[in-house]
């Protein structure tokens, strides 16, 4: 009978992540929800992994090594607001000259 679990599999789940779900290898840190994950799994030597492709959650041994967590863009409204106010009261461009009246016609 073929078993699922091999000596290479559990090897490799304490060295490299790969999702169980989808079998990406981008995995992030990913913030803690509860008292068990903030304190616990800590303790037991887990933290909390959210794959980069599915974007599933998982506990992990601290030992994988992971990929930076994606900053967050950082907005300034004040600059956004002012750009966009400047934009809605933009003078209008001059018009373009009307023809002249005495033009010979081509056609």
């Amino acid at each position: 009978m073929y078993s699922r679990i091999s000596p290479h599999s559990l090897s490799g789940f304490f060295r490299e992540f790969r999702c169980t779900y989808c079998g990406s290898d981008a995995g992030y840190e990913s913030r803690p929800r509860n008292f068990f994950e903030t304190y616990l799994a800590r303790l037991v030597g887990l933290r909390t992994v959210r794959c980069g492709d599915c974007y599933r959650r998982s506990l992990r041994p601290t030992s994988v090594p992971l990929l930076e967590r994606r900053k967050a863009i950082v907005v300034d409204h004040e600059l956004a607001i002012n750009s966009l106010d400047a934009t809605l009261h933009k003078e209008p461009s001059k018009e373009t000259p009307p023809p002249a009246a005495k033009r010979p016609r081509i056609a």
